[in-house]
């Protein structure tokens, strides 16, 4: 019993710790200028792509797309195209951080 909550313990620590590593891969790209957390702003919220996507599979296959189309329809995903060129640049790494801390939003 001890070694599983230890497990369990360790486990949330370390997803902890790699959505940090994803909010400032977030912050660095500046991408909370345009995605709010739980409101549109100026685009899709955060909990609403978190919802869509539901699967860091499914947002990392958009990231990893070098002709992205969006699960989420919006007039203003051209503004977004030419902002997949610096997330296609990340490590795999920091775009698999990026993808947790984005779907950490899900309601």
């Amino acid at each position: 019993m001890v070694a599983v909550l230890c497990a369990l313990a360790l486990g949330f620590s370390a997803f902890v710790a790699f959505a940090g590593n994803g909010q400032t891969v977030y912050s660095d790209l500046k991408c909370g200028i345009c995605h709010k957390p739980q409101k549109k702003a100026a685009a899709v919220s955060l909990s609403d792509i978190a919802g869509v996507y539901q699967a860091k599979k499914k947002l990392l296959g958009l990231f990893n797309n070098p002709d992205p189309k969006p699960l989420i329809e919006t007039e203003r995903w051209g503004m977004m195209l030419p902002h997949f060129q610096d997330i296609s640049a990340l490590s795999s790494e920091d775009k698999s951080a990026l993808a947790e801390y984005m779907l950490s939003f899900k309601q």
